[in-house]
């Protein structure tokens, strides 16, 4: 393990119906972003390269501290997971350079279509508590909030045997008593 990667592994008892060997790969990327591998596909999730957009201040200066670039040269996910369309956590072009053919956009249904008009055409917009799965991987977007008040979700991924979640910029708030 390197460059901020985290490896999950689980060995399940004996006589389980799970299989006997599951594993995450969970990979830290810029800012906010993850790599994730699981069920045998690769998301990603805020992922962003081009800060130019990000007028966050001295807070830009942070980026280049840890984690992993990604290019469409280096990944190419199955799918992208967004949080929220500020552009510390939103890059259109790296999605486009990154997203395989039959890969899939997931993001909160009310701003699917600022994402489509970006020229993003394989978008699903999911609702709060909505879920998507395909195999043993399910992707929910749950409730998240900032200080600003934009639409934003968290993401709990699971892939059978592995729960997850990832906050994006969420606070804490009175909603994550629901979130287990």
């Amino acid at each position: 393990m390197s460059g901020g990667e985290l490896f999950i592994m689980l060995i399940t008892p004996l006589f389980s119906t799970k299989p006997a060997l599951s594993v995450m790969h969970i990979k830290r990327l810029k800012w906010a972003g993850l790599r994730l591998e699981a069920a045998g596909r690769v998301l990603l999730i805020d992922a962003v390269e081009n800060f130019a957009a990000f007028a966050g201040g001295a807070a830009v200066g942070q980026v280049d501290q840890g984690g992993t670039l990604v290019s469409g040269a280096t990944t190419q996910a199955d799918f992208i997971l967004l949080t929220h369309l500020h552009p510390d956590h939103y890059d259109p072009q790296l999605i486009r350079d990154c997203l395989r053919p039959e890969g899939l956009v997931l993001c909160l249904d009310v701003v699917a279509e600022t994402l489509r008009a970006d020229g993003l055409d394989r978008v699903v917009g999911l609702a709060l508590e909505q879920e998507f799965q395909q195999g043993p991987l399910k992707l929910t977007a749950v409730y998240a909030m900032d200080g600003f008040g934009d639409p934003q979700c968290s993401w709990v991924i699971e892939d059978g045997v592995h729960r997850i979640l990832h906050g994006g910029d969420t606070l804490w708030h009175n909603q994550f008593w629901s979130l287990g």
